[in-house]
């Protein structure tokens, strides 16, 4: 009677077995074309900022990120305020302050950016960071050292570092932006007086003085 028992047990068992492999979806297991989420091809998971030319180019990058990009949502993913925003071409080719954008291929995936560095320097700039923008998504590019950039002609983007709305990589690109940050403002050297300036106030001092003693 137990011997019976045992493998109606173990029957029952290898029944619920065969029947929940049945339902499970391919991905679970290994098997099939679809693999989930984390393995489909292109998908969120997958696609990196740093698959980006700009992601070997910059100090580090951040993204694919969902929404558009503002001063405060770069502040936000950088989590540092004193991210500021400095210029945007709101289109795939085009140009604004200090910045000239170009598209390279006609589904605007890829392209050259020119960036008035020195100018940046003068004014005080210390790090930009690059916001490309396309379909759901953007990946923002940091660059703490300017001379990583050289003279800002003729620089490369691509848009493999963020998605389409199906979750694949390199939509054609909707916005390029620009956000800085700035460095102490130098002073500058303390104006030295003039030999006739300092003449005039020693003899100012001196003419008080005897008037004191006078009194």
């Amino acid at each position: 009677m137990l011997l019976k028992s045992s493998k109606l047990f173990i029957a029952l068992g290898l029944g619920f077995a065969l029947a929940a492999s049945a339902v499970a979806p391919a991905w679970a297991n290994g098997k099939g074309k679809d693999k989930g989420p984390s393995s489909s091809s292109g998908s969120s998971s997958e696609v990196s900022c740093q698959d980006s030319v700009l992601g070997t180019l910059a100090n580090f990058c951040v993204g694919p990120v969902s929404g558009n990009d503002s001063a405060s949502a770069v502040q936000s993913v950088l989590k540092d305020p004193a991210w500021t925003f400095l210029s945007k071409v709101d289109d795939s080719s085009g140009s604004a302050s200090y910045l000239d954008v170009q598209q390279a291929d006609n589904k605007a995936k890829s392209g050259t950016w020119d960036i008035d560095i020195s100018k940046l320097v003068s004014e005080g700039i210390t790090e930009l960071a690059v916001a490309i923008k396309g379909g759901p998504t953007y990946s923002v590019y940091v660059f703490e050292d300017l001379s990583k950039l050289g003279d800002g002609q003729n620089l490369a983007w691509d848009t493999k570092g963020v998605l389409t709305g199906s979750g694949k990589a390199e939509p054609g690109l909707s916005h390029f932006s620009v956000y800085v940050k700035r460095g102490p403002v130098d002073p500058g050297p303390k104006p030295v007086p003039e030999p006739a300036a300092l003449l005039g106030l020693v003899a100012v001092g001196g003419a008080a003085a005897s008037l004191k003693r006078k009194q």
